[in-house]
């Protein structure tokens, strides 16, 4: 969880026990002060889901060209001299290369869709991004995507204006269609309106791919056989994977299901998907909301929200339900779903039609409670227009609920120096996934980050959902990394920046552990330690071959821990936060005995406290200590000092 920061060169470390609650909460005017006692949960409104629609532009790693539709192709491609086909812009760029779309409808000329063909190739490291320029980017036409290497489509607008897809070669049966291809992401787009078999449709084998923080909206179906359209499809793929959809708003599925793994049929090869991670959506209205099919082997289903499935069939509506499935490894787990009469996981088909069926673990951990959406079920069906509904229509009323689904928080909230520069900005985690940025701030009430303004983020994928992260500087030369910790075996991984890895034992398989990272004695380099949540006793490795230990927090409390360099020393200390009295207890060494005794810092409401993730960071260049923080949901706060009376303010807006 939290990790923490360092004025020289930065070292994070830290671990903010899983919260409960999630949303963007937007506290205020960028740079304005949120004073503890103030803030409650009646701050957080509908302008959260608009601050957690922002999209940040991704700091280009080569060049960067422009498309514009008053634009030449004949231009160089500039922001003043822009390129004008969107299609052929695609097709010119390389690797690390950054195509900025600039507002206005798009379309292909003498076609029905837009497909750019032969796209050259991204790496990890140099990705290559398509960015709408703001939110006034609208695709007149489908958007067709085949083996895309490591590219990022953001910030799109697409709606099929309530037409019906039927059967004839134009239009194409899909909004928006990806075959095959390795790394590439789909995110912040608005797709709506248009009656197909899948409005967003996944085929081939595609490796590493995500479709996250999009609103996607209103399939009123083909007018074709029951139960056949969906919102997002994922065609056959065995072999395929790992692939994640995760942060969506998916609403209004009148004749099929908001999302479909598997095929139409079982006679169809390879009828089934493998691999997906499908969590932290927000779902309403469809005939059931997740359907497994065929031999759809490996799901993963967890911490979305689930409403309004109304199929009556066989039994009872289902929020989940596998069709005639007989893939394997599939999980559900920890998904809040409400609605009459209950939430149900059934096969609807048996006998001689299915090979086998139910081939899936529910791992339990689901609530049942009414997330108080402003939006009804009724209001998401058979809409036109991407004006019929906002994001902000999906943030629940009901705080508890805010903990699943699209407005949901990380899993970790983590802090570190990732780029060197002195600053430490946000990561968070979802399962084994890190999203970082190097921006600390945002521009708060605007929805774009200003293209080439420099912010850059990355995903890394890094141990096995369940470890927990760390951060720090493991090499000292000045930018942290990350560090997972294996409960199971008591064993660390540290990454370094060429991306190798070093595993060391620390502590003991029988005990519960909170791992904690920080640089102990100062020699610009981080070391890991163990908090044991049973007896609060630290173990603070400081080499390879020795390790200190004290006592630290009452043994009955439940504490939440991070670290910092609090007095400026270049030495990294302890801080814990208790909720019970909204307190952080900051240590001011690392050894048995300390010369001064701990600091005690009274943050926020009562009323928020469960919600609060402690940070620790240097959030200004300069800055000589580090200070404490909050994540609020999605709100990363920071107080100004380490001293009482204190107060929070607005960092930035960070959900990955």
């Amino acid at each position: 969880m939290p990790s923490l920061p360092f004025h020289r060169r930065a070292r994070r470390g830290g671990a903010a026990v899983l919260l409960v609650l999630a949303l963007t909460v937007l506290l205020g005017a960028q740079g304005s002060p949120v004073a503890a006692q103030s803030a409650d949960a009646a701050a957080i409104d509908s302008s959260a889901a608009a601050a957690a629609a922002t999209a940040a532009a991704a700091a280009p790693t080569g060049r960067v060209f422009w498309v514009a539709t008053n634009g030449n192709d004949a231009n160089p491609g500039t922001s003043a001299a822009p390129w004008k086909d969107l299609r052929q812009s695609m097709q010119k760029l390389r690797a690390g290369d950054t195509l900025f779309v600039k507002g206005g409808r798009y379309a292909s000329p003498n076609s029905y869709v837009i497909r750019p063909n032969g796209l050259a190739a991204g790496t990890p490291d140099k990705r290559i991004t398509v960015q709408a320029a703001n939110d006034q980017v609208f695709l007149d036409e489908p958007l067709a995507i085949d083996n895309a290497q490591y590219w990022t489509f953001d910030g799109f607008n697409i709606s099929g204006n309530g037409a019906r897809y039927r059967d004839t070669t134009e239009p194409p049966g899909y909004l928006v269609q990806f075959v095959g291809g390795t790394g590439w992401i789909l995110r912040n787009s608005k797709i709506c309106c248009f009656g197909t078999y899948g409005m967003v449709q996944v085929w081939g084998q595609p490796k590493d791919w995500t479709i996250s923080h999009n609103t996607i909206w209103s399939n009123p179906g083909r007018g074709a056989a029951a139960d056949t359209d969906h919102l997002i499809y994922v065609h056959p793929n065995t072999g395929s994977g790992p692939g994640y959809i995760e942060r969506n708003v998916l609403a209004g599925s009148s004749n099929g299901s908001n999302i479909k793994l598997g095929a139409s049929s079982q006679t169809t090869a390879n009828a089934g998907t493998s691999g997906i991670t499908i969590r932290r959506n927000t779902f309403l209205g469809a005939w059931t909301n997740v359907r497994l099919a065929f031999e759809t082997a490996g799901s993963l289903i967890e911490d979305n929200i689930m409403l309004g499935a109304t199929r009556d069939w066989p039994d009872g509506p289902a929020s989940v339900q596998p069709y005639c499935l007989d893939g394997r490894g599939n999980v559900t787990r920890t998904d809040l779903w409400y609605g009459p009469p209950t939430r149900r996981h059934t096969d609807p088909i048996r006998g001689t039609y299915c090979r086998y069926s139910g081939q899936w673990t529910d791992q339990g951990g689901h609530v049942k409670r009414d997330p108080r959406l402003p939006v009804s079920t009724s209001a998401v069906y058979n809409q036109r227009s991407l004006s019929s509904l906002d994001q902000s229509q999906f943030l629940p009323r009901d705080v508890p609920a805010r903990s699943y689904g699209r407005f949901s928080q990380f899993d970790q909230a983590l802090t570190g120096d990732w780029d060197g520069d002195g600053v430490d900005t946000p990561a968070g985690v979802l399962g084994n996934r890190v999203h970082l940025t190097n921006e600390a701030s945002d521009a708060g009430s605007v929805e774009y980050v200003a293209p080439g303004s420099g912010e850059s983020e990355r995903i890394i994928t890094f141990g096995k959902v369940g470890w927990r992260f760390v951060a720090g500087d493991w090499d000292g030369d000045g930018t942290d990394e990350l560090g997972v910790f294996d409960p199971a075996t008591a064993t660390f991984h540290l990454r370094t920046q060429e991306g190798r890895i070093g595993s060391f034992s620390f502590g003991s398989r029988s005990r519960s552990y909170e791992p904690i990272a920080g640089d102990w004695n100062g020699d610009g380099k981080d070391e890991v330690g163990l908090l044991d949540t049973k007896t609060k006793v630290f173990a603070i490795r400081t080499s390879a071959t020795t390790a200190t230990s004290f006592q630290f927090g009452a043994v009955s409390a439940a504490y939440q821990v991070t670290t910092g360099d609090w007095d400026g020393d270049g030495k990294d200390e302890i801080g814990m936060w208790r909720v019970a009295n909204r307190t952080f207890a900051l240590r001011h060494c690392v050894t048995a005995t300390c010369e001064q005794a701990p600091t005690g810092i009274v943050m926020g409401t009562q009323a928020l406290a469960p919600y609060y993730q402690p940070i620790g960071g240097t959030w200004e260049r300069g800055q000589r200590t580090d200070t404490i923080g909050v994540v609020l949901w999605t709100q990363w706060l920071r107080a100004r000092q380490n001293a009482n009376p204190t107060t929070f303010y607005p960092t930035r807006n960070y959900e990955g």
